[in-house]
């Protein structure tokens, strides 16, 4: 996905960098989740026009 991906009813990419940027810290699947949700409540009717994808690699604590 490029810097937004999906466009809403004005034409504005979806901000999704902004996004996950204070998300440090969620764990992959509640991340994933909220890219999902918050990018659909973003597109146009609810839908994607194009295909999404979309990863979260949850790196461990340094020792």
């Amino acid at each position: 996905m490029s810097a937004g991906g999906a466009r809403d009813r004005t034409g504005t990419f979806h901000p999704l960098a902004e996004q996950v940027a204070g998300c440090t810290g969620t764990p992959p699947r509640a991340l994933l989740d909220h890219v999902c949700e918050d990018l659909l409540a973003h597109a146009t009717g609810d839908t994607l026009g194009d295909d999404a994808a979309v990863a979260a690699v949850e790196r461990p604590a340094q020792p």
